[in-house]
């Protein structure tokens, strides 16, 4: 993968295949497949993406916390196209049940007391940035995460999940567990994924500033304690045989943190992806992007967490830093036949609408034991 880093922007790609054949092929060069814009769109309160996007799920959700869902005999997309695909749909509201958090008045990064007294809600009404996804094993089993926010005006928010056994007509939420005793003032970005097993796993950004007086958010390093962090991502898991899957939640796995939102380096826009067809069993791809603010410039990185070990590979450099537009949206799946791909919009160009690259080579193991962090208890 060092190699990969090495490589010009808009054609680095990344993929885990068969050794032997990785051995006997090596790293595959990676194509530019789509240069049209694939920007999502909002329309009637609902996030619907273009059918080229790659992260379009095969349900949507709706930014209010809504589902829709499409009849059993119904083609996803018939042949007048997305606009005549609408007819027959049920819209199902999600966010039916109130979720609840006190506001953490003693939080070291809280400063400014009219936060609780004037602005914060115990009640988590306001959603956005929702993700849907459907369990290979059990296509009547949904899950979804959503930001929830206790404060817009101080952009104070979490993530809760939401689950659906009977094929989305009815729904229960909760609060993404074991991030509330870490220091952390928000959690953001959800992503999901399941595994062929019917395992799924989030990918969180967690972030800090601090909210001084009147209401000013301070994001200089260290101003917290205990942590002196500004980001991190972490790894929440939902676990067939030991949880209830959606619902129930292992401790998140720290996989990477970051000391600065302001002139050092940070994270953002990360994605999860699983082993879905059974070659890599226990595998999930992590990717984000890392930003450095003294160069405005940023790079897409990869790590891999093998549920077996319980441990993760450092993360790599997938792209190299580019600026003043800097590599941006990585996303990583798994093909049937095998491989790992990465894809991310290369805003290089002057020209506002993003190209959309996939990249993919052939590595084999996605890494060896002592590139590893191990976790285990």
């Amino acid at each position: 993968m060092d190699a990969l880093a090495g490589m010009d922007g808009p054609t680095v790609a990344l993929g885990v295949g068969d050794g032997e054949l990785a051995a006997a092929r090596g790293p595959q060069p990676m194509r530019t497949i789509a240069a049209r814009q694939t920007a999502r769109r909002i329309a009637g309160g609902s996030l619907l993406w273009d059918v080229g996007k790659i992260r379009r799920r095969l349900l949507t959700a709706s930014i209010i916390g809504g589902f829709s869902c499409l009849a059993p005999a119904m083609p996803a997309f018939g042949a007048g196209g997305y606009a005549t695909s609408n007819t027959g749909l049920t819209n199902i509201q999600v966010s039916s049940q109130p979720v609840f958090k006190a506001c953490p008045v003693n939080a070291d990064w809280l400063r400014d007391p009219t936060v609780c007294a004037q602005r914060w809600s115990t009640i988590g009404n306001d959603k956005s940035e929702s993700d849907l996804a459907v369990d290979p094993t059990n296509s009547n089993h949904l899950v979804g995460l959503s930001k929830v926010f206790w404060s817009p005006h101080d952009y104070l928010f979490d993530l809760e999940w939401f689950d659906s056994e009977d094929g989305g007509r009815t729904w229960t939420m909760g609060l993404l567990p074991g991030y509330d005793g870490l220091g952390w003032a928000a959690t953001t970005d959800p992503t999901i994924a399941f595994d062929g097993q019917g395992n799924l796993y989030g990918l969180v950004l967690a972030f800090n500033f601090v909210i001084e007086k009147p209401g000013f958010h301070n994001w200089s390093v260290g101003q917290t304690e205990p942590l002196h962090l500004n980001d991190a991502i972490y790894l929440s898991r939902s676990l067939k045989g030991i949880d209830r899957v959606g619902r129930t939640w292992q401790p998140p796995v720290q996989i990477a943190t970051y000391n600065s939102a302001g002139n050092g380096r940070t994270a953002d826009k990360q994605w999860v992806g699983a082993d879905v067809y059974g070659h890599h069993p226990g595998s999930v791809y992590m990717s984000w992007i890392q930003l450095d603010g003294a160069s405005f410039s940023g790079q897409d990185v990869f790590s891999v967490w093998d549920e077996r070990s319980q441990s993760f590979t450092a993360p790599r450099a997938v792209t190299k830093f580019t600026s003043p537009h800097f590599n941006n949206d990585p996303y990583v799946f798994t093909g049937p036949e095998g491989n790992v791909y990465f894809a991310y919009d290369p805003r290089t160009r002057a020209a506002s609408a993003p190209s959309r690259s996939w990249s993919r080579a052939i590595t084999g193991p996605a890494s060896s034991p002592a590139d590893r962090r191990s976790t285990a208890r």
